[in-house]
């Protein structure tokens, strides 16, 4: 806080004291001054400080001028002064109020530094004109149109009063000046010169800067309502309904909104203030016509008077109903039918030239209030209410039945698919529906009607949409919905070849096949299990019957013969017609057949040959049975495999 006041002022009304206080330290680079302000009349003044402005600039003068206002140098520095004043606009205003401005006047590209010429204040002093009703006085007054006011001054025994208003003279020798009506060109300043009796004495200046609003415009104005009461018998025709007076408004006040508009039932009440407080909803209490009085005041508070005309419409005790719109639901999954309605087409091409607004309720459209219009207006199953309007008033209303109607849901798959190797694919739809329409995507997007029955047969892979509908309005429109499905190709596999890798402890087969299909495959029996890998391990030896079928259903292969090759390590040749011989297993007359197996005894000794066409070895040596034992055997087959191994015979 700088402490150190250097130029001092008073207000116009001496109450307020403004200080240019500033830093007085030496040595430093930034100056730094305050503006304060104090009211001299606070029982402590020095707890009324107020700041009005902290800035980095030097000390200064404070100056009031004739205007009232006070004027403050603000230099950058001892040497380097400024090309503007600061300015307190409002200086008889206590803080902020009195709008203190920096840099308010350009002088120009001279410079002012620390001081302002001094004049004796004295001689600025005015006599204000205007006396308040709390005995004070004041230098200004605003006043409206067709209002009186009074200028005056203390009388003084034998002086003389010249009166001047902007200027020019105005005869009048009284300390009084009277208006008993003022217009616009009351406003502006008025000087009073009083000179006294005594020539020793100076003169008296009085001033009074006067300003003359005008007055609103108020024009009278009718509303029109139609009687669209219930709850008794004759309510749309006992002249008695609810009127929103807000409409009138508008029309009252000339199209200003800025101004108020009040409502009374009586001149009484419009004398005392006594305004209707439910102007939205009001019910007249004369049947038919009523007249009402309102009031229109603007922002400077001056008042205009007109009438409002209350007038109720009979109406009908069940509406006019027109056509019904129809709307398809929006959305077939939930559990909500609602449409969409273009409100802005239904008043273009059934009430073409009327002002229309349409309601959800009776009372809304009574009173003007919730209005909904719209190209997209989404809703439920509804009645709206047309409100027909000339000139703002009522000429009547109308239901408006808007019908939401249920749109179907559509159940097809994804995806269906065509056996190429028997192209007929036949699809049925769920019954129930108005209309079907089947169609077919090309490739460039364009659509072909191909079947308008419940059920198609496509021959065709490709993109299809099945299209069904529900009609409505005595069959003259729809609601339709759709769904697209792809038809890909499939077929029964065709199977180019089974790998097998046997003879070995754990062996396996894997199938090979070509198709279009999504297939799955099985050993032994056409009717499974079936499992999505071609792969199989663990497989038994022998001949097997390979099954692939296709997933889509287009059929299962014939059985594929497989020979896994491999052995018994044992055999028991014991007459019970089990196990009598031995065989390398997975060769026959199909598989290996030109293959031969060589048996040797445990010494190495060739006992027997024999081949995939035979039983197999008979357990016998020159037709003699040989002994329990353990026996080898050689076996070179038909692919070029020659591979030997070794069994027990036990008995």
């Amino acid at each position: 806080m700088n402490k150190d006041p250097y130029g001092l002022e008073f207000s116009p009304n001496n109450k307020l004291l403004y200080v240019h206080t500033f830093n007085s330290q030496q040595g430093l680079t930034v100056e730094s001054s305050n503006l304060l302000q104090y009211d001299i009349t606070a029982s402590n003044i020095s707890d009324s400080e107020i700041i009005l402005d902290d800035s980095n600039i030097y000390r200064g003068a404070l100056q009031l001028g004739e205007n009232g206002k006070i004027y403050r140098t603000i230099a950058k520095s001892y040497q380097e002064g400024s090309q503007y004043l600061g300015v307190i606009n409002n200086p008889n205003q206590i803080g902020i109020a009195a709008d203190y401005q920096h840099n308010a006047i350009y002088l120009r590209g001279k410079y002012a530094t620390q001081g302002l010429p001094p004049f004796i204040q004295s001689f600025f002093a005015k006599t204000n004109l205007v006396k308040n009703t709390d005995g004070t006085t004041s230098p200004n007054l605003a006043v409206c149109e067709t209002s009186p006011f009074i200028l005056e001054t203390e009388e003084i025994p034998g002086a003389t009063y010249n009166w001047s208003h902007n200027g020019t003279t105005i005869i009048n020798p009284s300390h009084t000046l009277t208006i008993t009506q003022a217009n616009l060109a009351d406003a502006g300043k008025y000087i009073l010169e009083v000179i006294p009796a005594d020539p020793s004495e100076c003169p008296i200046i009085g001033e009074a800067q006067i300003t003359v609003n005008e007055l609103p415009i108020a024009n009278s104005t009718t509303l029109v309502q139609c009687d669209i009461d219930s709850g008794t018998t004759n309510a749309s025709t006992d002249g008695f309904t609810r009127f929103n007076l807000e409409q009138a408004s508008f029309d009252i006040s000339n199209g200003i909104t800025e101004n108020i508009v009040a409502f009374y039932e009586t001149q009484l009440d419009r004398d005392n203030n006594n305004p209707i407080t439910n102007t939205i909803g009001f019910v007249n209490t004369i049947t038919t016509n009523q007249t009402l009085y309102t009031s229109v005041t603007n922002a400077n508070g001056c008042i205009s008077y007109a009438e409002l005309y209350l007038n109720v419409q009979s109406t009908t005790a069940s509406l006019p109903s027109r056509k019904p719109y129809y709307s398809c639901d929006i959305d077939a999954s939930d559990d909500i039918q609602t449409g969409i309605f273009n409100l802005d087409a239904i008043k273009a091409n059934d009430y073409p030239g009327l002002d229309v607004t349409f309601y959800t309720t009776k009372e809304d459209a009574s009173l003007e209030l919730n209005a909904v219009s719209g190209t997209n207006y989404i809703t439920e199953t509804i009645i709206l209410y047309a409100r027909l309007e000339a000139s703002n008033q009522c000429q009547g209303i109308e239901e408006i039945n808007l019908n939401v109607q249920q749109i179907p849901v559509v159940t097809i798959q994804d995806e269906y698919y065509l056996c190429t190797d028997n192209p007929i694919l036949d699809i049925t739809a769920k019954n129930g529906f108005d209309s079907y329409q089947w169609f077919k995507i090309e490739d460039n997007g364009t659509e072909n009607l191909i079947s308008n029955t419940i059920n198609i047969s496509i021959t065709t892979i490709g993109n299809y949409r099945l299209e069904l509908g529900y009609s409505y309005n005595s069959g003259t429109q729809n609601c339709t919905n759709s769904k697209e499905f792809i038809v890909t190709p499939s077929n029964i596999a065709k199977i180019t070849n089974v790998e097998v890798k046997d003879i070995r402890k754990n062996n396996s087969i894997t199938i090979l096949v070509s198709g279009d299909g999504d297939y799955e495959y099985a050993i032994n029996d056409s009717t499974g299990s079936y499992q999505d890998s071609n792969v199989f391990d663990g497989v038994p030896i022998g001949i097997l019957d390979v099954y692939v079928r296709d997933k889509k259903g287009c059929g299962t292969t014939p059985p594929y013969k497989v020979s896994v090759i491999g052995y018994p390590k044992m055999f028991t040749p014991n007459g019970d017609n089990i196990n009598e011989t031995w065989q390398i297993n997975g060769i026959n007359e199909q598989f290996q057949a030109n293959s031969n197996i060589y048996i040797f005894d445990r010494y190495g000794a060739l006992i027997t040959k024999i081949t995939p066409t035979s039983n197999g070895w008979d357990v016998t040596f020159n037709g003699k049975p040989v002994p329990e034992s353990d026996y080898w055997f050689r076996a070179k087959l038909e692919d070029g495999r020659d591979f030997s191994g070794h069994f027990s015979l036990k008995r």
